[in-house]
């Protein structure tokens, strides 16, 4: 399979996955993980 087409699978798995999490805390951990990564950039 192509990368491209591997990658668009992988997101597309990880927003299915985070729009079935109804755990506030931990929507704030991934929040906060994600926040920490984008200022690594």
């Amino acid at each position: 399979m192509d990368t491209d087409v591997q990658i668009q699978n992988k997101k597309l798995e990880l927003i299915q996955w985070l729009s079935t999490i109804e755990d506030l805390n931990f929507l704030e951990k991934i929040s906060e993980f994600i926040s920490r990564e984008n200022k690594k950039d």
